[in-house]
């Protein structure tokens, strides 16, 4: 399942819930991140073989736990050579590369599978995924051309 495919499986409405948690704050205006929903759910996507990657993982100060989003480099998951077991999380740092998707350009994102999402939505709601994704993609900006102008700076 790409990201685009999940988007149009899901209402904008039905994950503000989840947004207004994740950036803590109840009065947030959602109208830039409702644009880019709408964007990546019926814009051109690009397929790749790279995929999000999505897990939990432990704040270090807080002991909280939390979902992030990064990229991984899918055509590696395919190498009978490299022994990566994702689902328990024992990662070799040397022959998986995790990749931030702040800056990723957003036909890209549109397009990745996104790996392992049978498991991932039996944790969690799909709506609770879109909006954690949506929360990572915004980070820098909502369109290429501000990620670009932020990145810069």
């Amino acid at each position: 399942m790409t990201f685009q495919d999940l988007l149009k499986l899901t209402k904008f409405d039905d994950i503000k819930p989840f947004l207004l948690k994740i950036f803590n704050n109840q009065n947030m205006d959602l109208t830039n991140l409702h644009k880019l929903f709408l964007y990546l759910s019926h814009g051109s996507c690009i397929h790749t073989s790279n995929q999000l990657f999505i897990r939990k993982l432990v704040d270090d100060f807080t002991q909280e736990e939390y979902y992030h989003v990064s990229e991984i480099n899918g055509s590696l998951l395919s190498d009978p050579d490299i022994k990566v077991d994702l689902n328990n999380l024992t990662i070799d740092e040397n022959d998986l590369m995790t990749y931030s998707v702040m800056a990723t350009e957003r036909h890209l994102i549109a397009g990745m599978k996104i790996y392992n999402h049978e498991k991932l939505f039996s944790e969690i709601s799909k709506e609770e995924v879109v909006a954690i994704c949506l929360f990572e993609f915004s980070y820098l900006g909502i369109t290429d051309s501000q990620i670009n102008s932020t990145l810069t700076i």
